[in-house]
This record gives structure tokens, sequence and C-alpha cells, in this order.
């Protein structure tokens, strides 16, 4: 096993049969891997020989399996979950497998994008997020675009308070904390922005977005924190997503780089890849390398397990939406 598999957005001058054949053709490729067959394997079972659409109903059935965040913490913080026995006992070949599955170092975009928008997160991602777009950046010479750091308004988890203390030590919210964090990054002028909140009783049902005064090489600076579609959670990565294009006007052809963490590429860009063929837009995903120590607070066995597990859930629903 060698050959990372790195899901692509087909260019959007293609119809939109055929960007979704390219992308059903991708995920064939994915699950029909030897990496993620092995990886199974380690839990002692065998990946059935089915057409494209059972497998991979069996494969999102065969994922509970790597649902430790609700065996574990009740549908609780990854920071809850815990090293898993059979995971342990198999970690070097589990890790081999997911950087085969594109979960360890796809950290470049593969072209210039319109829209940068950094993902908010737990603990140093809002920071480390906007860090790596502006590297992103300055490595390609971007002018002229424009940088969203897309989030929602849940609450800081005093878990982690320590982590904010160097870039966002009075944040209340994960909005707040990732709005510091590019003021950081960006070294911008405290207090220089225009800001509309819409406020709630209820935190979850909250959005904000906030406009910089300044910008970095000619891109507009802009902080967004969407809405839940379910009042009684927060909002989720398809909230963020969905809010931002309610937001901007997103044209055909416009190129969308999502920055994240290495571990959550395959799943972040999937539960993207419907709306770019839908609004006929580009979409790519990166990540800070798990490597990093501001990459991922999450590194071990299990995590990758998980992760693993919300691409293949993230596949099953786009076979579900496109009736393969």
């Amino acid at each position: 096993m060698s050959n990372i598999l790195r899901f692509i957005c087909p260019e959007c001058d293609k119809t939109k049969e055929t960007r979704r054949d390219e992308i059903i053709q991708q995920m064939a490729k994915w699950v029909n891997s030897e990496a993620l067959s092995t990886m199974v394997s380690a839990f002692g079972k065998e990946i059935p020989n089915l057409p494209l659409r059972e497998k991979i109903e069996w494969l999102n059935e065969f994922a509970n399996e790597w649902d430790y965040r609700k065996k574990q913490a009740n549908q609780g913080e990854r920071w809850n979950v815990t090293e898993d026995p059979i995971a342990q006992t198999n970690s070097t070949i589990i890790l081999e497998c997911t950087k085969e599955l594109g979960l360890y170092d796809i950290d470049f975009p593969l072209e210039v994008p319109d829209y940068i928008l950094p993902l908010g997160g737990a603990r140093l991602s809002n920071y480390a997020r906007p860090e790596k777009a502006k590297e992103i950046i300055d490595k390609m010479d971007i002018q002229s675009k424009t940088i969203v750091a897309l989030s929602g308004t849940r609450p800081i988890n005093e878990v982690e308070r320590p982590f904010l203390e160097e870039y966002a030590p009075d944040a209340a919210t994960e909005y707040e904390a990732i709005s510091q964090g590019m003021e950081k990054v960006f070294t911008l002028t405290e207090g220089k922005y225009s800001e509309e909140h819409s406020r709630n009783e209820n935190i979850n049902l909250e959005w904000a977005l906030r406009e910089y005064d300044e910008k970095y090489n000619g891109s507009k600076i802009i902080s967004l924190a969407a809405p839940s579609t379910d009042p009684a959670r927060r909002a989720n990565s398809q909230d963020t997503f969905m809010f931002f294009l309610e937001k901007f006007n997103i044209t055909k052809g416009d190129r969308l780089l999502l920055v994240t963490s290495c571990i959550y590429v395959p799943f972040q860009l999937l539960r993207f890849m419907d709306l770019a063929i839908e609004k006929e837009f580009y979409v790519d995903c990166i990540g800070i390398k798990n490597d990093d120590k501001k990459g991922t607070a999450f590194s071990q066995t299990t995590n990758y397990c998980q992760e693993t597990k919300a691409a293949i859930n993230a596949i099953k629903s786009l076979a579900d939406k496109w009736d393969i």
C-alpha cells in the first residue's frame, strides 16, 4: 500500500452527470481499496464481494464498530474517546491504511482557490487552521480573494480553555475563538470590523457575520458563524456549509478550499461534494498534517477509525442521494 487515495472534485466545465459519475468512480476505488479491506480485516471481518451499492451499505453498517464517540462517550466530544483494545493492538497497520485512505497528509490544494475557508474546531484548531490558510496564501501568492472562517456558536468547553490561552483567552464560543485566531494570524487591528449578530435564547440558533476593515494580500477577511438546522444540537459541518452558500454569491466555476485537520479531509470534502455538483462550483479540502501538534489533538488509533467511519457515512449519504 503506497498510493494515497484523494477525492478530487471534477472540473466545472463538465456536465453535472459526468461530474457525479467521476465522484462515484472515486468512491468505488476507495471502498474497494486494499487499505480499507485490510483495516476491516483487523477487526475480524471481511468485506463481501458485492455490487457497489450493497457494499457501501454493508460498510456503513459495519462502521458502527468504529463509532467510539457513541460507544464510549454517548455521542460525546472526540476528546472523550479512549483507545480501543483491538485498534491499539493493530495500530501500525490501521495507521498505514488510513494514511492511504487520505486521512494523514493531504495538506496542499490542487488549484488556486477563490474562497479560502478555515473551519472551526476545538482546542488549537481555531488558530492553527487560519494559520494554515495564511501559509497556503503566502506559498501560492494568492491575491484579492476572500477568506471566510466558518464556525458555529457552540460554547467553549472547559477542557479546551487551556489551549485557548495563547490566542483567544476570553472567547466564550467557537465563533469568538476562531475570530480571535484570525485576528492574531492576519495581524488585524482589534475592533476594526463591522458585524451582524442574530441573538437567540437558544444559542444553537444564533448566527453572526464579521467583516474586517483590513485585508490580507488584497483579500477580504470574514468570520461567519452558522445557526443549527436542529434547535436541539449545535451547528454541524453541513449547517456551516449551507449557511456560507446562503450568505455568499457563489457562482458557476468558483473554487472553494476548505482548511481543516488532515484526519477530517475525506469526510468533510465528501460532505460538500453534492453541493459542488448541484451548484456547479469546485471544492477542495486540505488539512494540517497530523504529526504537527497543532494539526489535531486526537492522534489515537480509535480517532482514525472514527473518522474513517465518518467518510463511509458520507459515501453512503451520496449513494442515497444519487441513487447509486
